[in-house]
């Protein structure tokens, strides 16, 4: 099964398939962008979208696609991890983000999946 991200990008689309949950970003950062017409491109997928449509990890704000960040935190704890980090990768260090995403974070992006929340707590 394609993720979310790669299934947009087959059907030659940048945004997310009707119907998808998009939960806000809580960020300053994305409050102040709110309403324009400002894009970011996600650093997954490296799809553009509007700023008001991205997930901000809070310690960080590094953004992202909502189903990226979704997917990967699936991913992540299907793999049996807890801490969940941030995926942005440092272009000129190669060093990965050191910033853990916080519990209420991971539960934003896992909605209502029952099984993967049961294994992330």
């Amino acid at each position: 099964s394609l993720r979310p991200a790669a299934r947009s990008l087959q059907r030659g689309r940048t945004a997310p398939p009707k119907g998808s949950l998009f939960l806000r970003a809580t960020s300053d950062l994305v409050r102040s962008l709110s309403g324009t017409d400002k894009t970011f491109q996600c650093e997954i997928c490296l799809c553009f979208e509007r700023v008001d449509e991205g997930f901000v990890v809070e310690e960080c704000e590094h953004m992202f696609c909502e189903g990226c960040m979704s997917t990967y935190a699936v991913s992540q704890i299907s793999d049996g991890k807890t801490d969940i980090r941030c995926p942005c990768i440092n272009s000129d260090a190669g060093d990965r983000c050191t910033a853990v995403l916080q519990e209420a974070e991971v539960l934003q992006l896992l909605a209502s999946d029952v099984d993967i929340i049961g294994k992330y707590q």
